[in-house]
């Protein structure tokens, strides 16, 4: 349920909104991403490496600069990623 109101929030951070939004989406996705790791023992190696991946990206404490275009890039991914992750959870 957390995985949906994520993917839901980052599809909401492809719209201008305030920076606020976005510290707190950083929080939420890292949050969730190190959740999934420590809930999920029958993650494969390639879901932990994304996982772990999307919460360095979204990292709240050490920034990484990227450019707008750049971060809508990778909330799109992130949010089909997310997706995947969901069905993938359902299967099993």
């Amino acid at each position: 349920m957390l995985v949906l109101i994520i993917f839901l929030l980052i599809i909401a951070a492809l719209f201008s909104l305030p920076y606020g939004y976005y510290i707190l989406l950083k929080f939420l996705v890292c949050f969730t991403a190190i959740r999934q790791l420590y809930i999920t023992q029958h993650n494969s190696i390639d879901t932990n490496l994304i996982l772990v991946t999307i919460a360095l990206l979204y990292n709240p404490i050490i920034k990484i600069p990227l450019g707008r275009t750049i971060w809508i890039i990778v909330n799109i991914l992130t949010a089909i990623y997310f997706v995947y992750y969901l069905k993938n959870q359902r299967r099993i």
